[in-house]
């Protein structure tokens, strides 16, 4: 029974940790604070578009 509980628990834990990055989907912006990687430069498009897309897919697992 309390297994139960605990492994309810650690998929709510997980599923919010997965669920953070997900801001940086909404608000590209928040990247360097995010990821620590800087937006800047010749490739900061693809760069962007390519941690947005990774933001996304995290947020997905996240609600599932």
């Amino acid at each position: 029974m309390w297994t139960d509980r605990l492994t309810s628990a650690l998929f709510v834990v997980v599923g919010a940790v997965n669920l953070l990055p997900g801001v940086v989907a909404l608000a590209p912006a928040r990247i360097t604070t995010a990821y620590g990687v800087s937006i800047d430069g010749p490739h900061s498009a693809d760069l962007t578009v390519l941690l947005r897309h990774r933001a996304v897919l995290l947020g997905l697992v996240g609600i599932a």
